[in-house]
Protein backbone atom coordinates (compact mmCIF):
# COMPACT_ATOMS: atom_id res chain seq x y z
CA UNK A 1 0.00 0.00 0.00
CA UNK A 2 1.03 3.60 -0.74
CA UNK A 3 0.69 6.13 2.09
CA UNK A 4 0.49 9.62 1.04
CA UNK A 5 2.05 11.97 3.33
CA UNK A 6 1.10 16.01 3.33
CA UNK A 7 4.06 17.48 2.30
CA UNK A 8 3.35 15.19 -0.81
CA UNK A 9 6.02 12.45 -0.28
CA UNK A 10 4.80 9.01 -0.02
CA UNK A 11 5.67 5.45 1.81
CA UNK A 12 5.26 2.04 0.57
CA UNK A 13 3.70 -0.56 2.99
CA UNK A 14 3.30 -4.59 2.13
CA UNK A 15 1.66 -5.06 4.88
CA UNK A 16 -0.90 -2.90 7.01
CA UNK A 17 0.36 -0.62 9.78
CA UNK A 18 -1.04 1.77 12.51
CA UNK A 19 -0.96 5.29 12.53
CA UNK A 20 1.69 5.20 15.49
CA UNK A 21 3.76 2.72 13.37
CA UNK A 22 3.76 5.16 10.78
CA UNK A 23 4.45 7.47 12.61
CA UNK A 24 7.84 5.98 14.12
CA UNK A 25 8.45 4.65 10.52
CA UNK A 26 9.01 8.21 9.81
CA UNK A 27 10.67 9.53 12.80
CA UNK A 28 10.78 8.83 16.59
CA UNK A 29 9.98 12.49 16.98
CA UNK A 30 7.30 12.63 15.47
CA UNK A 31 6.01 9.42 17.08
CA UNK A 32 6.11 11.25 20.45
CA UNK A 33 4.69 14.36 19.61
CA UNK A 34 1.36 12.74 17.91
CA UNK A 35 -1.82 13.09 18.89
CA UNK A 36 -4.31 11.36 16.31
CA UNK A 37 -4.20 10.63 13.06
CA UNK A 38 -5.88 12.03 9.71
CA UNK A 39 -6.79 9.39 6.98
CA UNK A 40 -8.39 11.09 4.03
CA UNK A 41 -9.41 14.04 6.22
CA UNK A 42 -11.17 11.96 8.34
CA UNK A 43 -9.73 12.44 12.14
CA UNK A 44 -8.52 8.56 13.58
CA UNK A 45 -7.37 7.16 16.74
CA UNK A 46 -3.55 6.46 16.40
CA UNK A 47 -4.14 2.50 16.60
CA UNK A 48 -5.87 2.86 13.43
CA UNK A 49 -4.41 0.42 10.94
CA UNK A 50 -4.05 1.37 7.92
CA UNK A 51 -4.68 -1.72 5.06
CA UNK A 52 -4.82 0.93 1.76
CA UNK A 53 -3.69 3.49 -0.23
CA UNK A 54 -4.72 6.44 1.39
CA UNK A 55 -3.64 10.12 2.40
CA UNK A 56 -1.92 10.42 5.78
CA UNK A 57 -1.60 13.18 7.94
CA UNK A 58 0.26 12.71 11.44
CA UNK A 59 -1.53 15.72 14.14
CA UNK A 60 0.33 17.02 16.72
CA UNK A 61 -0.85 19.67 19.20
CA UNK A 62 0.40 22.12 16.92
CA UNK A 63 -2.75 21.20 15.12
CA UNK A 64 -6.64 22.65 15.91
CA UNK A 65 -7.47 19.12 15.60
CA UNK A 66 -4.16 17.67 17.42
CA UNK A 67 -5.48 20.24 20.63
CA UNK A 68 -8.86 18.76 20.20
CA UNK A 69 -7.90 15.06 20.31
CA UNK A 70 -5.55 16.29 23.77
CA UNK A 71 -8.26 18.51 24.62
CA UNK A 72 -10.49 15.42 24.70
CA UNK A 73 -7.95 13.07 26.58
CA UNK A 74 -7.54 15.55 29.19
CA UNK A 75 -11.23 15.58 29.46
CA UNK A 76 -11.23 11.94 30.60
CA UNK A 77 -7.82 12.26 32.98
CA UNK A 78 -9.80 14.75 34.69
CA UNK A 79 -12.49 12.20 34.66
CA UNK A 80 -10.83 9.02 36.32
CA UNK A 81 -9.16 11.70 38.81
CA UNK A 82 -12.44 12.56 39.72
CA UNK A 83 -13.75 9.12 40.24
CA UNK A 84 -10.48 8.66 42.35
CA UNK A 85 -10.90 11.49 44.79
CA UNK A 86 -14.69 11.45 45.03
CA UNK A 87 -16.33 8.15 44.08
CA UNK A 88 -19.73 9.11 44.93
CA UNK A 89 -19.41 11.71 41.69
CA UNK A 90 -21.42 10.84 39.02
CA UNK A 91 -20.38 11.75 35.84
CA UNK A 92 -22.20 13.31 32.67
CA UNK A 93 -20.57 14.39 29.16
CA UNK A 94 -16.66 15.99 28.68
CA UNK A 95 -16.36 16.98 25.03
CA UNK A 96 -13.17 19.94 23.74
CA UNK A 97 -14.36 23.24 22.51
CA UNK A 98 -12.52 25.79 21.61
CA UNK A 99 -11.42 27.30 24.49
CA UNK A 100 -10.14 24.38 25.81
CA UNK A 101 -12.36 21.63 27.54
CA UNK A 102 -15.41 20.69 30.08
CA UNK A 103 -16.50 17.94 32.21
CA UNK A 104 -20.46 17.56 34.29
CA UNK A 105 -20.50 16.18 37.52
CA UNK A 106 -23.33 15.49 39.78
CA UNK A 107 -21.65 16.17 42.76
CA UNK A 108 -21.39 19.18 45.31
CA UNK A 109 -19.63 22.16 44.12
CA UNK A 110 -15.34 21.93 43.80
CA UNK A 111 -13.62 24.35 45.87
CA UNK A 112 -10.42 25.86 45.17
CA UNK A 113 -8.59 23.26 47.36
CA UNK A 114 -10.54 19.95 45.55
CA UNK A 115 -9.23 21.51 42.15
CA UNK A 116 -5.84 21.60 43.30
CA UNK A 117 -5.99 18.16 44.53
CA UNK A 118 -7.66 17.19 40.92
CA UNK A 119 -4.86 18.92 39.38
CA UNK A 120 -2.40 16.97 41.23
CA UNK A 121 -4.29 13.32 40.68
CA UNK A 122 -4.19 14.60 36.99
CA UNK A 123 -0.67 14.73 36.61
CA UNK A 124 -0.13 11.52 38.52
CA UNK A 125 -2.52 9.41 36.44
CA UNK A 126 -0.69 10.74 33.16
CA UNK A 127 2.74 9.87 35.09
CA UNK A 128 1.21 6.17 34.70
CA UNK A 129 1.06 6.01 31.14
CA UNK A 130 -2.23 4.20 30.73
CA UNK A 131 -3.69 3.08 27.51
CA UNK A 132 -6.44 4.51 26.46
CA UNK A 133 -8.71 1.99 25.39
CA UNK A 134 -11.90 3.04 23.38
CA UNK A 135 -14.92 1.13 23.49
CA UNK A 136 -18.66 1.20 23.90
CA UNK A 137 -20.97 -1.07 26.09
CA UNK A 138 -23.61 -3.01 24.64
CA UNK A 139 -25.72 -0.43 26.12
CA UNK A 140 -24.25 2.41 25.33
CA UNK A 141 -23.63 1.31 21.83
CA UNK A 142 -27.57 0.38 21.49
CA UNK A 143 -27.86 4.51 22.50
CA UNK A 144 -25.42 5.94 20.29
CA UNK A 145 -26.77 3.60 17.19
CA UNK A 146 -30.13 5.58 18.39
CA UNK A 147 -28.62 8.51 18.20
CA UNK A 148 -27.41 8.07 14.66
CA UNK A 149 -30.54 7.02 13.98
CA UNK A 150 -32.47 10.22 15.16
CA UNK A 151 -29.45 12.10 13.74
CA UNK A 152 -30.25 10.53 10.52
CA UNK A 153 -33.98 10.62 10.54
CA UNK A 154 -33.93 14.22 11.14
CA UNK A 155 -31.54 15.19 8.41
CA UNK A 156 -33.93 13.76 6.38
CA UNK A 157 -36.82 15.14 7.12
CA UNK A 158 -35.20 18.70 6.86
CA UNK A 159 -33.72 18.19 3.63
CA UNK A 160 -37.17 16.61 2.85
CA UNK A 161 -38.74 20.25 4.09
CA UNK A 162 -36.09 22.10 1.90
CA UNK A 163 -36.93 20.28 -1.36
CA UNK A 164 -40.75 20.57 -0.69
CA UNK A 165 -39.75 24.27 -0.39
CA UNK A 166 -37.48 24.62 -3.05
CA UNK A 167 -40.05 22.57 -5.26
CA UNK A 168 -42.53 25.23 -3.92
CA UNK A 169 -40.89 28.29 -5.08
CA UNK A 170 -39.73 26.72 -8.40
CA UNK A 171 -44.19 26.81 -8.57
CA UNK A 172 -44.42 30.00 -7.61
CA UNK A 173 -41.73 31.28 -9.66
CA UNK A 174 -43.46 28.83 -12.79
CA UNK A 175 -46.53 30.56 -12.41
CA UNK A 176 -44.82 34.17 -12.09
CA UNK A 177 -43.75 33.73 -15.20
CA UNK A 178 -46.67 32.56 -16.66
CA UNK A 179 -48.70 35.61 -15.18
CA UNK A 180 -45.89 38.00 -16.18
CA UNK A 181 -46.08 36.53 -19.78
CA UNK A 182 -49.63 36.73 -19.96
CA UNK A 183 -49.78 40.38 -18.73
CA UNK A 184 -47.11 41.17 -21.63
CA UNK A 185 -49.08 39.46 -24.15
CA UNK A 186 -52.38 41.45 -22.87
CA UNK A 187 -50.66 44.46 -23.14
CA UNK A 188 -49.49 43.85 -26.61
CA UNK A 189 -53.22 42.92 -27.52
CA UNK A 190 -54.45 46.20 -26.34
CA UNK A 191 -51.52 48.31 -28.11
CA UNK A 192 -52.61 46.14 -31.53
CA UNK A 193 -56.19 46.93 -30.97
CA UNK A 194 -55.48 50.83 -30.04
CA UNK A 195 -53.18 51.08 -33.26
CA UNK A 196 -55.83 49.13 -35.28
CA UNK A 197 -58.64 51.44 -33.95
CA UNK A 198 -55.88 54.54 -34.90
CA UNK A 199 -55.44 53.08 -38.18
CA UNK A 200 -59.07 52.34 -38.80
CA UNK A 201 -60.16 55.96 -38.04
CA UNK A 202 -57.27 57.37 -40.29
CA UNK A 203 -59.09 55.57 -42.87
CA UNK A 204 -61.98 56.64 -42.26
CA UNK A 205 -60.73 60.16 -42.60
CA UNK A 206 -59.30 59.46 -45.45
CA UNK A 207 -63.10 58.10 -47.11
CA UNK A 208 -64.52 61.11 -45.73
CA UNK A 209 -62.16 63.53 -47.73
CA UNK A 210 -62.04 61.45 -51.02
CA UNK A 211 -65.87 61.39 -50.67
CA UNK A 212 -65.84 65.29 -50.61
CA UNK A 213 -63.20 65.99 -53.27
CA UNK A 214 -65.79 63.43 -55.71
CA UNK A 215 -68.46 65.59 -54.94
CA UNK A 216 -66.59 68.79 -56.10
Amino acid sequence: MIITLKDGSEKEYASPMSVIDIASDISEGLARAACAGEIDGKVVDLRTVVDGDCQLNILTANDKQGVQVVRHTASHVLAEAVKRLYPDAKLAIGPSIDTGFYYDFEHDPFSREDLDRLEAEMKKIIKEGKKLEKALSAERKAVADQIALTVKKRKDEIAEAYDREIRGDQEKLKKARAKREKAKNKGMKIRIEEETAELNEENRQLRTRLNTLFKQ
